[in-house]
């Protein structure tokens, strides 16, 4: 993190309280984040943006409307600027451990060869055993049988959150990334949140997205199909996020929550500020092949060089066959999305799949390895 001094900070970020004539100490350290972050939500209140129960009876109050920031021509430049000055002064000079690429094809002994219409073995990702992570993410430490334990009992007990196995194993990665910043499409209840907040330091900031009912009947919209509907119904719009904005855990001050449609215009503008300041997304919203797309789309464009894409949900040949589709043509368009992996693995007749794909954003990556 750089190590801003106060006059540098305010110059950075103009809209912080602090008094700027008496020369007032800033926070430092983790408390800088939380400071900014708090600053933030206190800007984006006074220009009407933040949610605090004014317009509807069932809402996730504490987080941000996307269609009010798209919608208030006077103000969305000012709150896009905000956010996106607000994360960059945050993520300072950038230090974090950044994977490495992993060029070794395992061999393929688990899966069929043809998925959804696709060559998968020839076109598809490198295929990552867990014994190779830690070739691809220096630090990385395997999930102990107890947290793997702990997250399938998470799993279980809230639908719709990211399932056991792929939770922990994302968990342990972006433990040895450490990453500055974080981008969570798909909340729910916020259990993911929860966790992938525990799993970065102290300064990390953690920006989510969900679709609150009350928002259903904008126009443009995507439609849920049945899957989405059962996860839809299964959450209340108070329930969003409520892991985390319910709780005094200190992490919850380095969250900032959206309300909105993460594949509509409405949502555009959020992208445009954080536009390469992603070092990890984390892609569970929608999913339909459009909107997995559009989704995977918006993703390229804010993971940071050499960040990762995180994709829940690949390769479910039963059901939300078309993620997998949607991910596959991805690496085939995305220049941003080339490298792609599937934590899978085998050991004799205990084969393990794993349904978690992500992407190393290799744009500009060779500046790093």
């Amino acid at each position: 993190m750089t190590n801003f001094d106060n006059q540098a900070l305010r110059n950075a970020c103009p809209f912080l309280s602090a008094d700027k004539d008496t020369g007032g100490a800033l926070p430092t350290g983790p408390s800088r984040t939380e400071y900014l972050v708090s600053e933030l939500k206190t800007k984006l209140a006074q220009l009407g943006l933040m949610l605090e129960g004014r317009k509807y009876n069932d809402h996730p109050a504490g987080f941000i409307s996307l269609p009010d920031m798209m919608s208030a021509s006077h103000t969305r430049d000012e709150a896009v600027q905000t956010i996106r000055k607000t994360v960059q002064v945050i993520m300072g000079e950038h230090h974090w451990n950044r994977p490495s690429r992993l060029d070794v094809q395992e061999k393929d002994s688990v899966h069929a060869k043809v998925y959804a219409g696709i060559d998968y073995r020839d076109v598809g990702p490198v295929l990552v055993n867990p014994t190779n992570l830690a070739a691809m993410f220096p630090g990385f430490s395997k999930p102990s049988v107890e947290e793997i334990a702990a997250r399938v009992a998470v799993g279980k007990e809230i639908y719709g959150t990211m399932p056991g196995i792929e939770a922990a194993y994302t968990g342990a990665m972006i433990k040895a990334m450490q990453p500055c910043s974080v981008l969570i499409i798909g909340e729910h209840r916020g259990a993911l949140t929860d966790y992938v907040a525990r799993c970065t330091r102290d300064d990390c900031v953690i920006v989510t997205i969900d679709l609150p009912r009350w928002m259903s009947h904008l126009e443009g919209v995507a439609p849920l199909d049945e899957i989405n509907q059962i996860y839809r119904n299964n959450c209340t719009d108070e329930e969003i996020g409520s892991i985390w904005r319910t709780s005094d855990a200190p992490y919850a001050n380095r969250i900032i929550g959206f309300a909105g449609d993460s594949t509509h215009d409405h949502t555009l503008e959020l992208y445009v500020a954080l536009r390469g300041l992603c070092d990890v997304v984390i892609v569970d919203g929608n999913h339909s092949y459009d909107t997995t797309m559009r989704d995977l789309k918006s993703a390229s464009r804010v993971v940071s060089p050499g960040g990762i894409v995180f994709v829940d949900d690949f390769w479910k040949p039963m059901r939300l066959y078309e993620v997998t589709r949607a991910v596959m043509n991805s690496h085939a368009e995305s220049a941003n999305l080339q490298d792609l992996y599937h934590l899978s693995w085998a050991v004799g007749e205990d084969a393990i799949q794993s349904n978690l794909a992500f992407f190393l954003n290799r744009k500009i990556i060779g500046r790093f390895l």
